[in-house]
């Protein structure tokens, strides 16, 4: 569409799709990048929450200046829970695969725990402990 087409419900109905389909391309890049970087901690999340919300939203009202108030779905936040299970998903992918060394030592940790709790109780699937003697 134009610059300052000034899209409506009759004239653009599918702005809240195509708001989905941006947010979920800019979670998916960001999601990416975080991974590529290395990003750890809860500032990726922010940014990226951010970054999914606000930057459609600025396209949209400021740019193309929608009659967002005129849709029947909330334009506002349509989308963003997908983009940030997008984003989510690909950091965690892309990082995992850029640090291997970090998973074999937690699956080695993981095979440590599993055989310290096994000598602990004998075989865990054949113990007869109740939820008192647990506890």
């Amino acid at each position: 569409t134009d610059p300052y087409s000034r899209p409506t419900h009759e004239t653009f109905p599918e702005l809240p799709d195509c708001v989905t389909i941006v947010r979920m391309f800019i979670g998916l890049v960001y999601g990416i990048s975080l991974g590529y970087r290395g990003v750890e901690g809860g500032i990726g999340i922010m940014l990226g929450l951010s970054s999914i919300t606000f930057l459609p939203l600025l396209y949209v009202e400021q740019l193309l200046k929608a009659q967002v108030a005129e849709y029947p779905s909330n334009v506002t936040f349509q989308g963003v829970p997908n983009a940030m299970a997008t984003l989510i998903l690909a950091w965690t992918l892309i990082y995992t695969m850029n640090h291997a060394e970090m998973e074999t030592a937690f699956a080695a940790g993981v095979k440590v725990a599993q055989t310290i709790i096994t000598d602990a109780n004998g075989d865990i699937g054949s113990s007869d402990a109740t939820a008192e003697d647990e506890f």
